[in-house]
């Protein structure tokens, strides 16, 4: 509402547009966060529930879970989608702005990227039951670690230079 005062300064407004900017870039990070933490994991659950059930539901149990799957698959989609252009309108440049051709194309991206990974986490999980927690636990922990420690060491390095 600052931003949009008339009573306010040139400086008072473009100082609170920024700060509305900055805000929406946090707001969407954690709903990127979310997405991941809560919509993804649902949805690796539910497709392993569909691949393990054996039973022979009901047709509308089906068309219930296919839209509960869809949900949370453009969920996790639209989640980067939104982060990514509230990152690109923090950054003072010019070309901040993306078409609407431009952030369809970028959505089916990010659909496309992200459903054949929840697939096969949910395939593998089905296949390997308990071993997935070690098939993706301790090398994400290798991962991350080596990560960190090379992070450390081009700090150390970036310090002796100086």
């Amino acid at each position: 509402m600052k931003s949009r005062s008339v009573k306010a300064s040139e400086l008072d407004i473009r100082y609170h547009y920024r700060q509305m900017i900055y805000e929406d870039t946090d707001a969407a990070m954690l709903t990127m966060f979310e997405a991941f933490l809560e919509s993804a994991p649902q949805l690796i659950l539910q497709m392993y529930i569909i691949l393990t059930d054996t039973h022979d539901d009901s047709i509308l149990l089906h068309i219930v879970q296919g839209i509960a799957i869809f949900g949370s698959w453009i969920s996790v989609s639209g989640s980067l989608v939104s982060y990514q252009n509230a990152l690109r309108a923090s950054h003072s440049s010019r070309d901040s702005d993306v078409s609407a051709r431009g952030i369809i194309l970028y959505y089916l991206w990010r659909t496309c990227e992200v459903g054949p990974r929840m697939i096969v986490f949910a395939v593998f999980a089905a296949q390997f039951k308990y071993y997935m927690l070690l098939a993706v636990l301790i090398p994400h922990w290798i991962i991350m670690s080596v990560w960190e420690y090379s992070k450390c060491f081009q700090m150390v390095n970036d310090e002796d230079i100086f």
